[in-house]
């Protein structure tokens, strides 16, 4: 039931066509991204703002509470044009994350996150 339900998650994620091929391959996915556009941040604070209470004082983006699922990540289209670049990581990838580009990420499977800050 799991892998059905990871593959549905997957497959509703409007990933493209090259990391099906690698999930059609055989490969593993360990987690599942969504990547915007840092000049996006602002909208995105706005709608998970409106849609999810949050402190005072706390950054929605930055306090990593809430989660977009693909209701909501509709529903964020729809309302401010808002679009997130769904990205499968498999066994061995690396992600980096341009500067300032509010992202999510779903563990698909087992995952260990390891992340580094760095200026260049």
């Amino acid at each position: 039931v799991f892998i059905v339900e990871v593959e549905a998650e997957i497959l509703q994620s409007n990933i493209d066509e090259p990391q099906l091929q690698r999930l059609r391959n055989g490969e593993r996915p360990g987690a599942l991204w969504h990547l915007f556009r840092s000049d996006d941040a602002k909208k995105i604070r706005e709608y998970v703002g409106r849609a999810h209470r949050k402190a005072a004082g706390s950054d929605t983006i930055h306090d990593q509470t809430a989660y977009l699922e693909k209701e909501d990540l509709d529903k964020l289209r729809d309302w401010s044009k808002v679009e997130s670049y769904p990205m499968l990581q498999f066994l061995g990838d690396a992600v980096f994350i341009p500067s300032g580009a509010p992202h999510q990420v779903k563990n698909l499977h087992s995952c260990i996150k390891i992340a580094e800050d760095f200026v260049s």
